[in-house]
């Protein structure tokens, strides 16, 4: 039998979602603004309701698996103020609620929490390609939004060397939604990303980088981190993701995604399953094992 060097928790996506308002809300589909006030509100306390048991369901059910020496988030804890990050007095609330639950249950253990769209916010044109606007349009990354979550979530990237593995973690909003328009604090940030990951790929072994990241489709391949991923492969044990929400749902991105089916024939690439799952379907979590031989196994729950 191999003896395990570290056994890991991992969860994502949880959007733990308390006292829900309208104006915080926008990302639901028109629905708010098509429904009576009464039932927008009955609405969004059934979303709280529903989100709160399935991330105690999914803590509950770690815990069968307890003890672990590491957990790790791939983004999206709470919606924040959705597509701009928690920069309101709310969204704050919201995350230090969702800290408090899961302090209760996996508070006493080491943990990496990589940011998510919703954790520091984002910009999607969905409306340019579905003709349907959700909201995304108006929010991105700002300097207040990240240095918000630098405080209440921790570190845009990093390293944690575990065995002979390095677990290397980044921020994809800060490659997709910082670009020449941002602030010159936000470009800096994103430099000093991609700075350190050529620096870690480059020092790498063969086999030795697993990275920890929210969004895949994020990353351009032919340029800044995307295109040092894609020269340095042999060195990438595997990618770890949140952002898509279920198995089901990450294998029809294969099928009719380009970049995210480009992205998976690299390496050996996982999405680590919401609490929620995707529409209510395909919920769960992963454990992982690095052991002393330099292997590592996922199984994912």
């Amino acid at each position: 039998m191999k003896k395990s060097v570290c056994k890991i928790a991992l969860f994502s996506d949880p959007h733990f979602s308390v006292d829900s308002k309208e104006r915080e809300e926008k990302w639901f589909p028109p629905l708010c603004n098509i429904m009576p006030k009464w039932m927008t509100r009955k609405f969004l306390k059934f979303w709280d309701d529903f989100t709160q048991r399935a991330f105690a369901n999914l803590l509950m059910h770690l815990g069968a698996f307890a003890p672990f020496d590491l957990v790790i988030g791939c983004g999206d804890y709470t919606p924040g103020t959705n597509e701009r990050g928690m920069i309101t007095n709310e969204s704050v609330q919201q995350y230090k609620t969702f800290e408090k639950v899961y302090n209760t249950a996996l508070g006493h253990v080491p943990k990496i929490l990589v940011w998510g769209d919703h954790d520091i916010g984002y910009k999607f044109d969905v409306s340019a390609k579905t003709g349907v606007k959700i909201g995304t349009e108006a929010g991105g990354v700002t300097t207040y939004s990240v240095a918000r979550a630098e405080e209440l979530i921790g570190e845009p990237f990093g390293v944690l060397d575990i065995g002979f593995k390095k677990f290397v973690w980044i921020s994809t909003n800060l490659i997709r939604n910082v670009g020449i328009n941002s602030d010159k604090e936000l470009r800096v940030l994103q430099k000093m990303q991609e700075d350190f990951v050529e620096r870690i790929l480059h020092e790498a072994i063969d086999g030795e980088v697993v990275f920890l990241l929210h969004d895949p489709t994020a990353i351009n391949l032919y340029e800044g981190i995307g295109l040092l991923l894609r020269v340095n492969t042999n060195k990438i044990e595997a990618v770890l993701h949140g952002h898509m929400h279920a198995r089901w749902f990450a294998k029809l991105m294969r099928v009719f995604y380009k970049p995210y089916r480009q992205f998976c024939k690299l390496f050996p690439v996982y999405v680590i399953p919401a609490s929620w799952g995707m529409l209510g379907i395909g919920k769960g979590f992963g454990v992982m094992e690095v052991f002393f031989d330099e292997t590592i196994e996922l199984h994912r729950l």
